[in-house]
């Protein structure tokens, strides 16, 4: 069913248009109950079931009037201020490093920014081996306070030269990391 707009107009009569009025009603109660619960008996029992959001850019425009919005980007919420972006929710990433890391070698498991959380990182090639951490990343300063260690010195996380937070391996011989990293913003 398709809304019908300008009915009815001034040349008809409400009983010659009454079926699209009633489709339109029934058309917006329809377009409605997608994202509310749209009681038609109690007003008061009316409520957002969800909120659908398109993903928008970081520091969107604010609308006219407005002190702030709620939007989405690259699939996490956000409210912004018309100075900074608030990251909602925590963010959750479970990385896997699936190939060896060389001595020396490492690989990115948080991009830069002002994050705080826990790292938890083991050896899948020796998983007696493991490193739990807290950290705070925040203006390109890496703070960090190992938690738990399960007989491993090759494991560390560090800060790279664009700030991200990779995950190390100290020790000679290759191994293959699996890297838990939960996270959310520090600002």
């Amino acid at each position: 069913m398709a809304y019908t707009n300008n009915v009815p107009q001034g040349n008809q009569t409400i009983a010659s248009t009454t079926d699209p009025i009633r489709n339109n009603f029934a058309f917006l109660q329809t377009s409605i109950d997608q994202e509310h619960n749209f009681d038609i008996t109690d007003g008061t029992k009316t409520y957002h079931k969800k909120a659908s959001m398109p993903n928008r850019a970081l520091s969107p425009a604010l609308p006219a009037g407005t002190n702030g919005v709620y939007f989405v980007s690259s699939g996490k919420p956000y409210f912004y201020d018309g100075t900074t972006n608030y990251l909602l929710t925590g963010a959750n990433s479970a990385v896997t490093i699936t190939g060896s890391l060389v001595g020396g070698a490492t690989a990115v498991i948080l991009a830069a920014g002002n994050w705080f959380g826990t790292v938890n990182a083991f050896m899948t090639d020796d998983n007696s081996r493991y490193v739990f951490w807290q950290f705070r990343m925040v203006a390109g300063v890496l703070v960090k306070n190992q938690m738990a260690s399960g007989g491993s010195s090759s494991i560390d996380i560090v800060l790279d030269g664009s700030s991200n937070l990779v995950v190390k391996n100290t020790g000679a011989s290759p191994h293959i990391f699996a890297v838990q990293v939960i996270y959310t913003s520090a600002t």
